[in-house]
């Protein structure tokens, strides 16, 4: 009933058809884009889809495809495009995550544009989860001892101590519980059959989920191009950001940091008191 931490995974990525563009560009102007990669590059152990389209794509504006003419790896051609400030070609690659996170959360992320956002129905799901704030955490107490209160969750068997911080919020996320299930029963006891049995599940939780928390577990699926992703990461996983959004994004800088390596290859990391780190970048909001 109960996690402890945000969540994300990296699940979508995109494919970029070398060949094709290569075939392309060969037919209509007699060079071949191939010729200007690395050759090391283009094994398929080695290829990378996120940094290389980026990378012909800004040859491309220039028809930079002679072999040995101008950079000839992601990391120099991608890495001097950005400090230009040439950031449109980032937008090409567009990478897509799955996030676990809670709802006061998740409705800062959805102001972010251009992003693509699924989140989880609280019409059509009816089995609330709760997320504790991250800053609540310290109050835990990882043993059975003497006089701790129990907490039941998913990650691990957690304790904390009677009157603590913790503990109010875990009454009153059992409240919250409480209240939805018992708003749901008595609307659904009231039910015509003149209603079909999904109308009726949508205006019970409908309403139900009225009584729920901003600590309610929700899940998105969030996807959006490399440029967008930059500008995101660069506001939370800022010191001035909220501590559970950064602890959530900081899990987002470093999966793509091992996705595209040369599209966030000018991002340094520092650590702050709370665990989390912060990024700092020479080029923002390319």
């Amino acid at each position: 009933m109960f996690k402890s931490l945000c969540r994300a995974w990296p699940i979508s990525r995109p494919v970029f058809d070398l060949p094709a563009f290569n075939k392309a560009i060969k037919q209509e102007t007699k060079l071949s884009p191939i010729e200007s990669i690395d050759p090391k590059l283009i094994d398929p152990k080695e290829f990378n889809h996120c940094d290389t389209l980026p990378m012909m794509a800004g040859k491309l504006c220039y028809l930079s495809f002679e072999a040995g003419k101008g950079r000839n790896n992601p990391r120099d051609h991608v890495g001097h495009l950005i400090a230009a400030q040439h950031g449109s070609v980032l937008e090409h690659s567009n990478i897509g995550f799955l996030l676990m996170t809670s709802r006061d959360i998740s409705h800062e992320i959805v102001r972010h544009r251009i992003a693509s956002y699924s989140q989880l129905s609280q019409r059509y799901v009816d089995y609330p989860e709760f997320l504790i704030p991250v800053e609540l955490l310290d109050f835990l107490v990882f043993n059975d001892g003497l006089n701790l209160k129990r907490i039941d969750s998913t990650d691990t068997t957690m304790f904390t101590q009677y009157g603590s911080p913790l503990d109010i919020w875990h009454e009153s996320m059992l409240n919250s519980a409480k209240a939805y299930t018992s708003i749901a029963n008595k609307l659904q006891s009231l039910m015509t059959n003149e209603m079909t049995k999904t109308e009726a599940r949508k205006f019970v939780n409908q309403t139900a989920r009225s009584v729920l928390p901003n600590s309610t577990v929700t899940y998105i699926v969030m996807t959006t191009n490399i440029r967008s992703w930059r500008g995101i990461c660069e506001k939370r996983c800022s010191k001035h950001a909220a501590t559970g959004i950064r602890q959530l994004f900081n899990q987002v800088f470093d999966s793509l940091a091992v996705i595209a390596p040369a599209c966030f290859q000018d991002y340094s990391k520092k650590d702050l008191p709370d665990g989390t780190f912060e990024i700092s970048t020479p080029n923002r909001a390319i």
